[in-house]
């Protein structure tokens, strides 16, 4: 397990700049993800990420697999409430 910080992602991503073709985005996320590269799984640990993730998964390879936070704490809570009867 490696964590690895990326203070641009979420400027740029709520500058209104997360489109994958974007070239500013392209470099950020290489720039960024560069040590990653290789990894089989990434977990992309703020809900800000998921609006990149087609351009993560395109500088990454689509062979890695991308775990978004903001599914998984909505499957999480999906579980809890229906456990809890509280649908």
């Amino acid at each position: 397990v490696t964590a690895l910080a990326c203070p641009e992602f979420v400027p740029m991503i709520e500058s209104g700049r997360y489109l994958p073709s974007d070239p500013m985005v392209q470099d950020v996320v290489a720039r960024s993800l560069e040590p990653l590269k290789g990894i089989g799984a990434l977990l992309l640990g703020c809900t800000h990420y998921g609006l990149i993730a087609d351009a993560i998964s395109a500088y990454l390879g689509s062979e890695v697999i991308l775990v978004g936070a903001a599914d998984a704490s909505a499957q999480c809570l999906a579980r809890y409430l229906r456990e809890n009867d509280m649908l």
